[in-house]
């Protein structure tokens, strides 16, 4: 039988992206999602975005550091379809894993796959900051 849409989505939510490291020399994870819509669908993903920072950003994920919404734009300052996210977290299991547990970001993966506006799929890094030398 197939899982609903809600289903799949727990399901893999609870599996998390396999690549995701476990520890950094950090001890904090960045990560750098590049997200694609299909044109005539930024608004809807700016809509997403916003409530998904002001979650990110709030007491509910006290392990969040940074959670920047950006638009890709070309050459002449006109915005495109895509959207950069650059997300900083204390921890991979602490920061991350409770990020994507939040209710603004089981609802922004459901609308991906309901209202399939999506270009492609998300790329998602994951990266460890080097810090300067002093």
């Amino acid at each position: 039988m197939a899982l609903s849409v809600d289903e799949q989505i727990k399901l893999d939510l609870e599996q998390g992206p396999n690549e995701i490291p476990q520890t950094t020399s950090s001890g904090k994870i960045i990560v750098i999602a590049t997200i694609h819509v299909t044109p005539g669908n930024e608004a809807r993903m700016i809509e997403l975005l916003r409530q998904n920072q002001a979650s990110s950003l709030s007491d509910k994920e006290p392990n969040t550091l940074t959670y920047r919404v950006t638009r890709v734009l070309k050459s002449d300052g006109t915005p495109t379809s895509s959207f950069l996210l650059i997300e900083e977290y204390n921890g991979p299991v602490a920061g991350f894993k409770e990020h994507i547990a939040q209710a603004p970001t089981f609802a922004m993966l459901k609308a991906y796959k309901e209202e399939g506006f999506l270009a492609k799929d998300i790329d998602i890094e994951f990266c460890d900051e080097i810090p300067p030398r002093l």
